[in-house]
């Protein structure tokens, strides 16, 4: 879910951050962000609470949240 990827990286948190906060693991976060295995329902709620977005948000990007993502890994290269 390149969703939960655009929020964190909105927030500034690195992976192993959110896991943190969430209670889960780094490989979890990176599967959800790049192989579009997705989250438990109450790990979705988590995760929208922690960037201050409904759950619906968190799992759907617009056009212009997609560019800025592309933009934000570009500066992370």
């Amino acid at each position: 879910m390149r969703s939960i990827k655009y929020w964190r990286l909105k927030t500034g948190l690195t992976q192993a951050e959110l896991a943190m906060k969430i209670g889960s693991t780094q490989p979890c976060i990176s599967n959800w962000e790049e192989f579009d295995t997705e989250p438990k329902l109450f790990t979705l709620r988590r995760m929208a609470h922690i960037f201050g977005v409904d759950a619906k948000e968190l799992m759907t990007l617009t056009q212009a949240q997609e560019d800025e993502l592309e933009a934000m890994e570009g500066n992370l290269k």
